[in-house]
């Protein structure tokens, strides 16, 4: 079912969000992310928006924005596809199919792979997961090229693949809190979770520590950190 149609008046106030394809990052770095702004400032000048609050994030962004003209549509139209063609410009972001093959003999070579390793292993794997990401991140080519090239299936199939390592990648582990943390659990949680985490023996020893102590040194480093 398409969506409805956008309501349009002059003088409106919207709360605009928009993400990228498949979930993906729509900025590497902070050069991208003055590109963006640079390119709603334009958009801004060309279509009278006033934009009272924006919140650019990895993946998606938030804007309110006030419309002196009935003009939304237009605006996003010229809003995003200028800043996805900047985004994609050659001259900013090296790509092409030669710079991809390098990045792939260069992961090969940095893992001991040969050709016959890449296509005889898993479509799953760790490895070729990490080389997708990077040639994600630092190349334009599509996501069914990257799958022919790693034999990785589906481009649907990467496509969650790299998804579900996002999420892998900024999730925290429960054992870098704790290591990094004030300790203010009881000592038979702790108990309970060290084998869980391989909890060092210094972080059960601080748990017995009155609570004064135990924010005095806990920024101190870990006796058996590792």
């Amino acid at each position: 079912m398409p969506r409805k149609l956008r309501v349009e008046y002059p003088g409106a106030i919207y709360h605009v969000i928009n993400r990228g394809d498949r979930r993906e990052p729509i900025l590497r770095d902070d050069a991208d992310r003055t590109l963006f702004v640079a390119a709603l400032g334009e958009c801004c000048g060309k279509t009278d928006w006033q934009v009272h609050a924006w919140c650019l994030m990895i993946n998606h962004f938030h804007l309110v924005v006030e419309t002196p003209k009935a003009n939304l549509v237009a605006g996003m139209k010229w809003f995003l596809g200028t800043y996805t063609a900047r985004f994609c410009a050659e001259d900013r972001h090296e790509s092409g199919e030669q710079k991809a093959r390098e990045i792939v003999s260069a992961e090969l070579k940095r893992t001991g792979w040969t050709e016959e390793d890449l296509n005889r292993r898993r479509k799953g794997d760790t490895k070729k997961v990490r080389i997708a990401q990077r040639l994600r991140a630092e190349t334009t080519m599509t996501l069914k090229w990257i799958a022919d090239e790693l034999q990785m299936g589906a481009w649907t199939h990467v496509s969650n693949l790299l998804s579900r390592q996002r999420k892998l990648d900024d999730e925290k582990p429960i054992v870098s809190i704790v290591r990094t943390d004030p300790i203010l659990g009881l000592t038979p949680f702790l108990k309970h979770l060290a084998p869980r985490v391989e909890l060092p023996d210094e972080i059960i020893r601080r748990a017995r520590m009155p609570i004064e102590r135990m924010l005095e040194i806990s920024a101190k480093p870990l006796e058996n950190a590792g």
